[in-house]
């Protein structure tokens, strides 16, 4: 790769870090709640008196708790820009650029939880038609990070991806195919342009053939760039909504051994909660009228998401997708592609790439995923929420705990 193009792919990368920076340095809201004047405990959502009240504290709740710290987005940019920099000098590997993804990229971590995806997109790598070509990169790339890191680094060659944690912070790297050049304006574009459009053109025959064999992991990380920008540019509200969500999944559920899988994958917890807000931005629900929408929007998404995971063990098998503009599809165009999603639900498909569902199992060993289990800790929230004080919310329940997680 020639010096100057490598300085602008450099460059490219470290831009939307800085700019992660800098958005975490703006001024926050006021994080201490003002002077109450009722106490939690006589505070009701669903009674008219009270959930204006009861309303205003939940939306303190994303920026007090769950939202990461400026020293803690610091430390993360520049271990990821540290790696990075390592990265671009694999030796015979023919680097394009790094890509952050992970919640990290998609700016919907949660408090002391980073997970950050480096997608290395690589020229010429392809290794469906060269696979001993691939392993030697992943190889290349092991021993380059063993070698400028000096911490241990795992191969996952089925995948073509290693792991590492530098300066505390975990890091998946994924070699991808690369099949943009310099030319291309908008890179992301490009990979989808390349490797997602021509599924639409697929006949049904195709199709069928293409779901008997296993999922193509390789596109859905190839599109990463598209699913990213994607998450991240959604409006403040959903974004609060998102990490709020995650955060219960993760604190109040998963670390305290409510799931029988040690975690949930992020991407399909982000889709219910987004679906969620396309869904209010839509059709409105009235529920805390006359209560301006703005201010109640947060809750609304949050319930609409809350009551999605209360059905993900039905035997319907609804089906999560979302609108995400040029770069996604339209929901005729989705379904078209049910038959690779699984014999089973749930199925929260992936916007960019249609013939992803996000929510199977993971395989390689590992344990399912517990989607049983969120459903039923989400009727059990929505019933507090539904039912119980703010005092029982913050104190008593799943959430609550998550928040006392993130507070300790």
């Amino acid at each position: 790769m020639p010096r100057q193009s490598r300085h602008r792919a450099l460059a490219a990368l470290l831009l939307p870090l800085l700019s992660t920076c800098v958005t975490a340095l703006q001024p926050r809201q006021d994080q201490s709640i003002a002077v109450k004047s009722r106490p939690d405990s006589d505070l009701f959502l669903y009674r008219p008196d009270t959930r204006g009240e009861y309303i205003r504290r939940v939306n303190q709740l994303p920026t007090i708790y769950v939202i990461p710290s400026d020293e803690e987005v610091r430390a993360a940019s520049r271990a990821i820009a540290t790696v990075a920099r390592v990265l671009y000098g694999v030796p015979r590997v023919r680097v394009d650029r790094v890509h952050v993804g992970g919640s990290f990229g998609r700016k919907t971590s949660v408090k002391g939880r980073f997970d950050v995806d480096l997608s290395v997109f690589v020229n010429r790598f392809n290794p469906e038609r060269d696979p001993k070509g691939a392993a030697e990169a992943l190889e290349a790339a092991a021993l380059q990070l063993e070698q400028h890191t000096g911490v241990n680094v795992t191969r996952r060659p089925g995948v073509y991806m290693v792991q590492l944690t530098w300066e505390g912070v975990h890091m998946d790297v994924p070699l991808v195919r690369n099949v943009a050049t310099d030319e291309d304006t908008d890179k992301a574009a490009r990979q989808v342009e390349v490797l997602v459009s021509p599924l639409f053109r697929m006949t049904d025959a195709e199709i069928a053939a293409m779901a008997a064999k296993p999922p193509d992991g390789m596109r859905e990380r190839a599109v990463s760039e598209a699913l990213t920008d994607f998450v991240k540019e959604q409006p403040k509200t959903a974004n609060e909504a998102t990490r709020l969500f995650k955060a219960w999944v993760k604190c109040g559920l998963a670390e305290r051994g409510l799931l029988r899988s040690s975690k949930l994958p992020s991407v399909a917890l982000e889709l219910i909660v987004l679906q969620a807000f396309q869904a209010e931005q839509a059709a409105p629900s009235h529920d805390f009228d006359p209560i301006r929408p703005e201010r109640s929007l947060l809750i609304r998404v949050f319930l609409r998401a809350l009551n999605t995971a209360a059905q993900l063990d039905g035997p319907c098998g609804s089906v999560v997708m979302l609108d995400a503009g040029a770069l996604g599809y339209r929901r005729e165009q989705g379904e078209r592609f049910r038959a690779c999603w699984g014999a089973e639900g749930p199925f929260i498909i992936h916007p960019i790439d249609p013939t992803c569902n996000v929510a199977q199992d993971p395989g390689d060993g590992h344990p399912p995923w517990d989607w049983p289990s969120l459903a039923r800790e989400a009727r059990a929230l929505l019933a507090g929420l539904r039912n119980a004080s703010l005092e029982v919310l913050l104190h008593g329940s799943s959430l609550g705990a998550a928040l006392e997680r993130l507070q300790g």
